[in-house]
């Protein structure tokens, strides 16, 4: 008796009405466990929840949405790039999940699993690799996983590749108008500079802003452009 929820709120009444098990108080409660109690009521209700006689409704517990895939590589794969076939089946993979979820991610992880001959290096790894929008555009995210990899060096052999992708987000669908708008304005720039980032890197990519600051005479304005990574 000493888990019911409410059993510090009674201090040591059940042990003075002699129920220490839920059997014991199931045995009393038609007898003293009203009487004993200020509030017995509601111990009364628990309990017939307990033994299923009262409904005991629970949220449905819903885990975070999240995908992960490994692939065991039938041979040991030194170069990066070749990293790519067996990764696209993963990516592959996560699309379908992502399209039967309707859902989108902005980021996923690979973690290598390295040979445990190269006892200089860890045992995994990660490369991560991200965007701006989030999509579950396969071709889209293959392509900056090759510019990813081609920008890599491991730092041992690789036997084993993981795939983990747990910020998942919804997904509106497309519209299914007989001639759908364009992309905004936003999402296409921001596609621009992921593919202009993913080649040069994100420090060589710069846009222009322009801002209203006003001048030193406190009556003009100017517009002033600045360089933002």
């Amino acid at each position: 008796m000493s888990l019911v929820p409410s059993a510090e709120s009674h201090g040591n009444a059940f042990e003075q009405i002699g129920c220490a098990t839920l059997a014991d108080c199931v045995a009393c409660r038609a007898k003293a466990l009203l009487g004993a109690l200020g509030r017995g009521q509601g111990i009364l209700h628990w309990l017939a929840q307990v033994y299923g006689e009262a409904p005991d409704p629970r949220e449905a517990f819903c885990a975070p949405a999240s995908f992960e895939a490994k692939l065991e590589l039938q041979a040991r794969v030194e170069n990066a790039e070749a990293l790519l076939f067996a990764t696209r089946r993963l990516v592959l993979q996560l699309a379908g999940w992502l399209s039967a979820h309707h859902a989108a991610v902005s980021e996923f992880s690979l973690l290598l699993e390295h040979e445990l001959a190269a006892r200089h290096a860890p045992k995994t790894s990660t490369l991560k690799i991200s965007w701006a929008v989030p999509t579950r555009d396969s071709d889209h995210i293959l392509w900056l996983l090759r510019e990813k990899l081609n920008q890599t060096t491991l730092i041992a052999p690789v036997i084993e590749i993981r795939l983990l992708a747990d910020k998942v987000s919804e997904h509106a669908p497309l519209p299914d108008t007989l001639f759908p708008m364009p992309t905004s304005d936003n999402e296409s720039m921001a596609h621009l500079l992921e593919c202009l980032s993913a080649p040069l890197g994100a420090e060589n990519v710069v846009q222009l802003d322009c801002a209203q600051r006003p001048s030193a005479g406190g009556d003009d304005e100017h517009r002033a452009i600045s360089g933002e990574t």
